[in-house]
């Protein structure tokens, strides 16, 4: 009853600290900083600081220096020291993980700096203990050693899960609605398995992410942002791993289960994405919630179902830690449940997989097309002698991005016109001087491939007003 008691004021004294540091962040901090603009991926059209993340280490970090001070020895709560090898890593790892989500949260860094620092990142956990190292397989009952392999597999689970969090962020209150379940799945089961230290670390990570939930629910004032989940998903993944440890010193697959949410629509996103030759780091609107918000479903009834499917995986994984003899049974459930999930919001590549492929391989044939002209896309306009050449040329090209109307205008009049008009389609606009370009695009096409879609519309919008004024020199 004591520990319990502990752990419940953990969870209280974090969210306390990350509530009341929320405000401070919003009217004193979020002004110094420059505001990311909202992308073809966004919900949201509003500008909202993404800087969440700062009030949730703020609260982990001031309740970890309080129980620092807190003589639990004299009630027989045995904690590990903050200089322990184990907890020295997570926090110079938490905070390593903090550092850059929050660099990408301020400055936008690219995939191919920030995925080598989380591997490295990774990397360095692993060194220092947190390694999967055997693993208990469902159905077989054995313990399986993986050997060298528990490298790779480790660092991949960290970045992994990391990852994953960042990118079920996508709505109003969904990551941290997700985070608090798992977290409260891996809290019971650390408890009733007599791991208080490790529920006590786990219940502070639910209590500051709870602090920030209660400003990020719908509607939001503040997004979790890199930092925040890049912080929780470290967590996650390592403390994941110390509490599904059986009394073998095996890994159970209970942490497959507890973070199932935003693994499964992290792994079927890379799936997705590769059949459609879309590159693994670039953003679109084809997400689990997404697919619920296209079925009718508005964003708190979104958000509370993911939060339940979420409760569902976790009991699963309670089921597989707790009786041994059917975790091979609560596996199998959990793959049969994703597969309707995923059948029931409808994906072409579960329903149809064979003319789903079919589809996506010309899909990727017209993008690697519409990629290789805009990399040339100066040399390309500049073999058109004059505006209509080069008018038809850029038409050309917009039809491969899937723009369904182009405009063209100078001194506000309109130039060229291109594609039907639909007022229902996204309208998205680029000038130079004199001249301006205005693109719409479906909402089919709008939600894919947003993030470099956006980058290649700019480019070549810019090259083609280039061309005309080199055009008008002449």
């Amino acid at each position: 009853m004591e520990s319990l008691k502990f752990l419940l004021f953990a969870g209280v004294l974090s969210a306390t600290f990350t509530w009341l540091s929320i405000p401070l962040i919003l009217h004193r901090v979020a002004p110094f900083f420059k505001v990311r603009l909202p992308g073809l991926r966004d919900l949201h059209e509003e500008n909202i600081p993404r800087l969440g993340g700062i009030g949730i280490l703020f609260g982990l970090v001031c309740t970890i220096i309080c129980f620092e001070w807190m003589p639990l020895d004299n009630r027989e709560i045995e904690l590990p020291s903050i200089l322990d090898t184990k907890i020295l890593v997570l926090c110079l790892g938490s905070i390593s993980v903090w550092i850059l989500g929050f660099l990408d949260d301020i400055i936008n860094l690219k995939a191919r700096w920030k995925l080598p620092a989380q591997l490295a990142i990774a990397f360095m956990t692993a060194y220092y203990g947190f390694r999967i190292q055997v693993i208990e397989l469902p159905f077989l009952g054995a313990n399986t050693d993986i050997g060298y392999l528990s490298w790779p597999v480790t660092v991949l689970w960290i970045v992994g899960v990391m990852n994953a969090v960042n990118l079920i962020d996508g709505m109003d209150g969904l990551a941290g609605g997700v985070v608090i379940t798992s977290s409260a799945v891996l809290v019971l089961i650390t408890f009733l398995n007599d791991e208080i230290a490790v529920a006590l670390l786990l219940m502070m990570v639910l209590g500051a992410t709870f602090g920030f939930w209660l400003f990020n629910r719908p509607p939001a004032v503040i997004f979790m942002g890199d930092s925040g989940s890049h912080l929780v998903g470290y967590l996650l993944a390592i403390l994941s791993l110390w509490a599904t440890e059986n009394s073998r010193n095996s890994q159970t697959l209970t942490p497959l289960l507890v973070l199932a949410v935003p693994l499964i629509d992290t792994m079927f996103a890379l799936f997705r994405r590769y059949l459609k030759g879309i590159p693994f780091y670039s953003a679109d609107r084809d997400h689990l919630h997404h697919r619920l918000l296209n079925k009718g479903f508005s964003p708190e009834q979104t958000v509370w179902l993911m939060i339940g499917i979420s409760v569902i995986y976790g009991s699963l994984g309670g089921m597989m830690f707790f009786v041994p003899k059917l975790q091979g049974f609560a596996f199998l459930g959990a793959v049969l449940m994703s597969y309707f999930i995923l059948y029931w919001m409808e994906y072409d590549v579960v329903r149809r997989p064979f003319s789903s492929a079919l589809k996506q391989s010309d899909h990727k044939r017209k993008r690697n097309l519409m990629l290789a002209l805009a990399k040339e896309i100066d040399d390309y306009l500049s073999k058109d002698p004059d505006i209509d050449s080069i008018l038809r040329s850029f038409c050309y090209w917009t039809d491969l991005a899937g723009v369904s109307r182009m405009e063209l205008y100078q001194k506000s009049s309109m130039i060229k016109g291109h594609g039907p008009i639909d007022l229902s389609h996204r309208r998205i606009l680029f000038s130079k001087n004199e001249w301006e370009v205005r693109l719409a695009l479906s909402e089919t096409n709008w939600t894919l491939d947003s993030d470099v879609k956006n980058e290649l519309l700019e480019h070549v919008s810019l090259a083609l007003i280039n061309r005309l004024e080199q055009l008008d020199s002449h």
